[in-house]
C-alpha cells in the first residue's frame, strides 16, 4: 500500500506523525471552505476545534505503534488509540454541549464526524504495518 510512492515500509515515526499532520491540515483546508459558507466564522472555529480533538489522540499512538515491531502489541496500540479517540471526543462533545450550546450542528458537531472518520481512516493506514510491494500477493 503506498500514498503517491511513498509506502508505509519507507516512513520513520516522525515521517508517519508529519504525515498525519499533513493529513490534518489538508483536510482542514479542504472543509474550511464549506465551514464558513455554512456557518461563517463559527464554523471555522468549530471546524478547527474538531480537528485539535480528532488529531490529538492520533500523534502518540501513531508514534507509538511506529516504534512496536510487528507483533500482537501493536493491535493493542491501534485499539487503545480508537478507544482514546472516542473518550476525547465524548469528553469534547459533552464539554460543548454544556458550555457552549449555540455551536450546533453546522457549527462543530457535523465537522467533528467527518474529521472523525478521516482522522481514524489515516491512523489507521499509518499504523499497518509496511508491506514490500514487489513481495505482495495479489
Amino acid at each position: 500500500m503506498s500514498i503517491q510512492g511513498i509506502s508505509n515500509q519507507e516512513l520513520s515515526a516522525t515521517g508517519r506523525v508529519l504525515l498525519l499532520f499533513a493529513v490534518t491540515f489538508a483536510t482542514w483546508l479542504v472543509l474550511a471552505i464549506p465551514a464558513y459558507w455554512v456557518a461563517g466564522l463559527k464554523g471555522i472555529e468549530g471546524l478547527t476545534w474538531a480537528a485539535i480533538v480528532c488529531s490529538t489522540p492520533g500523534i502518540p499512538v501513531v508514534w507509538l505503534v511506529s516504534q512496536t515491531p510487528v507483533s500482537p502489541t501493536r493491535v493493542w496500540f491501534v485499539i487503545s488509540g480508537m478507544c482514546i479517540r472516542s473518550i476525547a471526543v465524548a469528553l469534547v462533545v459533552t464539554l460543548v454541549w454544556v458550555t457552549r450550546p449555540e455551536m450546533g450542528w453546522a457549527n462543530f458537531y457535523g465537522w467533528l464526524v467527518g474529521f472523525y472518520n478521516i482522522m481514524l481512516l489515516a491512523e489507521t493506514y499509518l499504523s499497518l504495518p509496511g508491506r514490500n510491494n514487489s513481495t505482495a500477493r495479489p
